[in-house]
């Protein structure tokens, strides 16, 4: 298995003359929340996305992706039924989403929608690690979007590492109407976070 390395490898894309992988370290370098890309960095942005998956492809483990389909109960009928695992540790998919944090939301809603379990996960990373660094209008923005997005988020583990970080940490100390009503919920995942 291919180790991922904290930063990032040359890319093959060029644009005018000028490496795609040292825009993106250069994009990296100041911290950006929500996918906020000043109108120099689209391009950068537009390849954001297409990098990770390339990334993620080359870096699948379908030994461990078939142990995963199997601990979290895939098969017909079961909680997990349709997910696919790609065989990434947590802490590998830490570091895809601390890499690939400058993901647009529309981006992260095309993770979110990928019926691999691990995109859906580096996209909940990046919402969480973005929420973190936030100031109060992005995490407000961060928490609507999650709250939109929560029939995405499907899984015990996908809902444990999110929630208390992003639905938790929004709504200390304010009005918890919306988890009394989340709590009223038929469905499993809606209630959990709350």
């Amino acid at each position: 298995m291919v180790l991922i390395k904290p930063y990032y490898n040359k890319m093959q894309y060029t644009i005018n003359t000028v490496p795609v992988a040292q825009r993106i370290e250069r994009w990296f370098a100041e911290p950006k929340v929500g996918g906020s890309i000043p109108l120099g960095n689209t391009i950068v942005a537009m390849f954001l996305l297409s990098a990770l998956e390339k990334e993620l492809n080359a870096c699948r483990d379908p030994k461990k992706g078939a142990f995963l389909q199997r601990f979290f109960k895939t098969g017909k009928g079961e909680y997990g039924e349709g997910d696919i695992f790609f065989g990434f540790s947590v802490p590998q998919a830490r570091l895809f989403a601390k890499k690939y944090r400058a993901l647009s939301f529309s981006d992260i809603k095309k993770l979110l929608k990928s019926p691999v379990h691990e995109k859906r996960l580096i996209g909940l990373l990046i919402l969480v690690h973005n929420f973190e660094k936030g100031s109060e209008d992005d995490k407000k923005r961060i928490f609507d979007f999650y709250m939109a997005s929560l029939q995405y988020i499907n899984n015990w583990d996908l809902v444990d590492l999110s929630a208390p970080k992003i639905a938790g940490a929004y709504l200390f100390k304010k009005d918890c109407k919306i988890l009394y009503n989340l709590a009223r919920s038929k469905n499993l995942y809606k209630k959990r976070p709350v």
